[in-house]
């Protein structure tokens, strides 16, 4: 799936360089990446200005157009089938979830753990200049690694990333690669806020969407699970809808915010995985948005902004 990947040639997919065998241990060679994205939002400062916010839309938009080539990928060992190294598998810790394939998902990719520090950084890319280029990493994983079988004989427990995870793990239903657009709309939903608040905001919208869990655990999801009694369901957390609310009256919103925060809270962070936009889907209307920011400059940051 990697070397496939690979040869597409798409700039935002890391790609696999050499394989090799040492020691009996198989690895993976790729290019050697400046920082990853939770990083560089860290220890970058957000610039206002029309080319660092049309960067941060093209970069959105071409992490979009990556993930779209990963989830219309034809694997050769389908989702869900015993393919999956158990070593590798047991040094990751589990959230003691299992992992439910959708029958109708299980010829396509998935990438099962998509985070900021799963997305790198370069700082020089052909094509891309100084400001670099970002790229999806730590491809095919969550096919390898995190699916159980569709008989249920061979249970795997999913070991992504507990803040990005989609409710439907929690929910016992089926996984799709709906998945990843959950992932997607919590990470593009951390991007705006850099974009307007940088780290500092960051770290505020961490805070914001802790909240104590049915079970006593306190953490940062972007849903709750609610247990009533009748039933489990999930609902967006309320300090996640605040502040989706809060940065539409931020004094430095623009339209393409705007669109972006409509995009994440009705397009991508729904409960129902049946209601998020597809890849493809999203592929375009970012890449419709990048063409409209380039003839409209004040779409990026706002009419009374120079640019």
């Amino acid at each position: 799936m990697l070397t496939s990947l690979t040869l597409k040639g798409h700039q935002h997919l890391v790609k696999l360089l050499v394989t090799y065998t040492y020691k009996n241990r198989f690895h993976l060679l790729c290019p050697f990446a400046n920082s990853n994205l939770r990083e560089y939002w860290i220890s970058t400062p957000s610039i206002r200005n029309g080319p660092s916010y049309l960067w941060a839309l093209e970069q959105i938009a071409g992490l979009a157009s990556g993930l779209n080539v990963i989830h219309n990928f034809g694997t050769s060992y389908p989702l869900g089938s015993d393919h999956a190294d158990p070593l590798v598998s047991a040094t990751r810790p589990s959230l003691g979830f299992q992992m439910n394939v959708d029958p109708e998902e299980v010829m396509y990719g998935r990438h099962g753990d998509l985070k900021p520090e799963n997305i790198l950084w370069f700082n020089y890319f052909e094509g891309f200049g100084k400001a670099g280029v970002l790229q999806i990493a730590d491809l095919g994983l969550g096919r390898f690694h995190r699916l159980e079988s569709r008989s249920g004989l061979d249970p795997r427990t999913i070991t992504g990333s507990p803040t990005y995870i989609p409710p439907e793990l929690a929910l016992d239903k089926f996984v799709s690669r709906a998945y990843d657009i959950w992932s997607f709309g919590c990470i593009f939903l951390e991007f705006i806020t850099w974009l307007l608040e940088g780290g500092v905001g960051l770290h505020n919208f961490g805070q914001a969407r802790m909240a104590v869990a049915p079970d006593g655990v306190i953490d940062d999801l972007f849903y709750m699970l609610i247990d009533s009694g009748l039933g489990k369901r999930a609902e967006i957390r309320q300090g996640v809808t605040d502040w989706m609310e809060r940065l539409r009256l931020h004094p430095f919103c623009s339209d393409m915010v705007l669109d972006l925060l409509d995009l994440v809270q009705n397009c991508m962070l729904k409960v129902n995985s049946e209601d998020r936009i597809r890849a493809y889907e999203l592929e375009t209307f970012l890449t419709k948005k990048v063409e409209e920011s380039k003839t409209k400059p004040s779409y990026l940051l706002g009419r009374t902004s120079g640019y």
